[in-house]
């Protein structure tokens, strides 16, 4: 192919290899852009061409783009993020994970606190007794010494059980982030698509010993003797 305008067409000069788009002093400017510009009839022919091959190259659903190097599509992200959502809210499930944890921590806050009351109503009864000892002691009597060490060690137990407040108010932390983290979890599930989320298998049961490590059953799901009562009416 020849530069149908230069009179060097023939003489070394060679579109096909990128010659015309050097400055030609030879050639106007303007016939040098007519020259490089490709012709109406040459850009038809390659958009047809290109459209010929689109027909024949396979969808995106039918490449492996692990085998060819390649970043997977955009929508393969959104796949990853439903499958991450329905580890912890799928429909299907048979328990939510967070759910149970907020239950759990729940369990800790009344758990510690009637084992406090309780440390608390034995600490005053053994305060209550001492005190009716020493009343019947003499000022000069010797167990009263071992007695004001005993009132020393009820004092300790009385800070020592300052441990349920603190607790609950760590504890208390700890939940409002998890409240969070569902309240998220669910605007998430409603972007991603609930139905797709439902679409896919659930998250495997445990089995064997692993399902018996629920911990402590809290009241909600506690049988009840009138329950197994029932059973063998």
């Amino acid at each position: 192919m020849s530069l149908p305008h230069c009179e060097n067409a023939g003489r070394g000069c060679f579109p096909a290899r990128g010659e015309c788009l050097k400055l030609c002093p030879r050639v106007p400017g303007r016939r040098l852009r007519e020259v490089v510009r490709p012709r109406p009839d040459d850009v038809t022919a390659r958009r047809r061409a290109r459209m010929a091959t689109d027909e024949t190259e396979p969808a995106d659903d039918d490449i492996d783009w692990g085998d060819v190097g390649m970043e997977m599509p955009q929508a393969a992200p959104i796949d990853r993020i439903r499958r991450a959502v329905a580890v912890l809210r799928h429909p299907a499930a048979s328990e939510d994970p967070l759910a149970s944890a907020t239950q759990a921590l729940e369990g800790v806050v009344e758990g510690t606190e009637a084992a406090t009351e309780a440390i608390l109503s034995q600490i005053e009864a053994i305060e209550t007794a001492l005190d009716a000892v020493s009343a019947e002691l003499s000022p000069e009597s010797q167990a009263r010494a071992a007695l004001d060490n005993a009132g020393m060690a009820i004092t300790a137990l009385y800070e020592a059980c300052g441990f349920q407040d603190l607790t609950g108010q760590r504890i208390a932390k700890v939940r409002k982030v998890l409240q969070q983290v569902d309240a998220h979890l669910e605007e998430l599930l409603e972007i991603v698509g609930h139905d797709q989320v439902a679409a896919l298998p659930p998250p495997a049961e445990r089995e064997g010993d692993a399902r018996l490590l629920n911990g402590p059953v809290d009241d909600a799901s506690r049988v009840s003797q009138s329950d197994i009562d029932s059973l063998f009416d």
